[in-house]
């Protein structure tokens, strides 16, 4: 990126400068794509509550892993774990590590597996459709 004085010598005004430098620098860094998944959430709220011995209906909840923005940030639908209402709320009280610490919880596996048992269920109800 050049440096925002070269924008200055160009005989643009300061704000006109800061402004271009913004146009660019979203080029640069562009908004993260979100992949919604309607079936997929469906299939996640179908399974218990993530904390052991909780068998409580559970609601799909988003886990924001470290770069991805803010606690409320909006990621893929795959990024998805069953929480039922009440634990759901203590992980947006106390936040993803504390939680996954407090119930031994490993997210990135947890996801993982459920990502690989909807392929696996997919695939089977595919071939089922083609008579295979």
């Amino acid at each position: 990126m050049k440096n925002p004085k070269d924008f200055l010598h160009r005989g643009l005004s300061a704000q006109q400068a800061v402004d271009e430098i913004v146009q660019l620098s979203a080029l640069a860094f562009p908004k993260p794509f979100r992949l919604e998944l309607p079936h997929y959430l469906a299939f996640v709220r179908g399974h218990p509550c993530v904390v052991k011995k909780c068998w409580k209906k559970a609601q799909a909840s988003h886990v924001v892993f470290d770069g991805q923005g803010k606690a409320a940030s909006k990621v893929s639908d795959t990024q998805t774990v069953p929480k039922c209402d009440g634990h759901h709320k203590e992980y947006g009280r106390i936040g993803r590590d504390p939680f996954a610490e407090k119930y031994g919880l490993d997210f990135a596996q947890i996801i993982i597996s459920l990502l690989t048992e909807y392929v696996v269920l997919q695939n089977e109800r595919l071939k089922a459709r083609r008579g295979q």
